[in-house]
Parts: C-alpha cells; structure tokens; sequence
C-alpha cells in the first residue's frame, strides 16, 4: 500500500518485524524467520523463532533458505528501497 511506502525505513522495519513475528507464530513458517537488508549505508537484522525447542534464532544463525521464504524477502527489499 502507498501509505506503507510513506513510512521512514525504520518505521518499516518495526513494521516488518511485527510481519515476521505473526507469520512465525501462525505457523506460516515452521519455526524461524531472518531477513537481512542492506540498504542506505546501514544493514538492518530481524531473527525470531526457534531452530529446535529452547533454540532460538539469531541474526547469525545459518540455516536453509526455502522457497516460502522469497515472498517476505522480495516485499522487505521493496518497502526498504523505496
């Protein structure tokens, strides 16, 4: 939406992390999520979820990427370049 892209990047990726908590905890993604976004001389992390019970993800977990995964990243990009 055009109000979204309005948003200061910083506004984005609070909004963007509260996304990536909800789709962990509806199950939309097993158990993580981690995006990384580089833009505007700053890289910015987001990480929630569990690997296994008890291990949770960090910015520097290293896991596969999977197919699910391209959707949020693609739209992160989008509302982080803009």
């Amino acid at each position: 939406p055009s109000s979204l892209m309005a948003m200061p990047n910083m506004t984005k990726l609070t909004a963007l992390h509260a996304l990536a908590n909800d789709l962990v905890n509806e199950g939309i993604f097993c158990t993580a999520l981690q995006v990384s976004v580089d833009g505007g001389g700053s890289t910015q992390d987001i990480a929630v979820g569990q690997l296994a019970p008890g291990m949770p993800v960090g910015t520097d977990t290293l896991f596969s990427v999977h197919c699910a995964t391209k959707p949020l990243v693609a739209m992160a990009i989008a509302l982080l370049v803009d």
